[in-house]
């Protein structure tokens, strides 16, 4: 991996697939670095896009025609994943599963420690529900969590090789945070 003065990591043909976990989670920490910037900038420019029109439907309730954070959001994941479409898997697995998981799921406590973080990338989370002798059929699942009142944590027990945890998109390897479904 090239660096060049700006701090912007370029991609070096196989060389990722060769790099340690440390030296994978600083090039995809620098691009994160540099996206967060990108994202920054375009929010800016977002408040000079006119507000959406908005319509009422048969039940009274309003909606957005067209929304303009949306659009910008979904034009930067498409440019960022032409970039690099290992990082967009790892962000869509990020904010699309760790996120969505957090939100849905967490308590009012969780939301607000953990949300600003992930929002912010000063974490970045993983989704650990496949296993591999299951893939993805969740009443399948062999891992176990019991929760440990003295200690106020949980115990994950993976009981058999078929019940290891499988990441898309590397996220096993970058990710500071999991959501782990046992």
């Amino acid at each position: 991996v090239s660096t060049q003065s700006t701090g912007e990591v370029l991609n070096d043909g196989n060389r990722i697939l060769n790099m340690s976990r440390q030296e994978l989670r600083e090039n995809t920490m620098s691009k994160v670095k540099r996206v967060v910037e990108i994202w920054d900038e375009a929010r800016e420019l977002e408040s000079g896009i006119p507000k959406p029109k908005s319509t009422s439907s048969k039940s009274g309730s309003t909606r957005n025609e067209v929304n303009a954070g949306t659009l910008i959001a979904e034009t930067f994941w498409r440019i960022m994943g032409l970039y690099d479409s290992n990082w967009a898997t790892r962000t869509g697995v990020h904010f699309g599963l760790f996120r969505s998981a957090i939100e849905g799921q967490g308590t009012d406590e969780q939301k607000s420690k953990y949300l600003p973080l992930v929002d912010r990338m000063k974490i970045i989370g993983c989704f650990a529900m496949t296993e591999l002798g299951h893939g993805s059929y969740v009443r399948g699942l062999e891992t176990t969590s019991t929760y440990d009142k003295q200690t106020r944590e949980f115990i994950l027990h993976t009981p058999s090789d078929t019940a290891t945890k499988w990441w898309i998109g590397m996220a096993g390897q970058t990710a500071t945070h999991s959501v782990v479904y046992a």
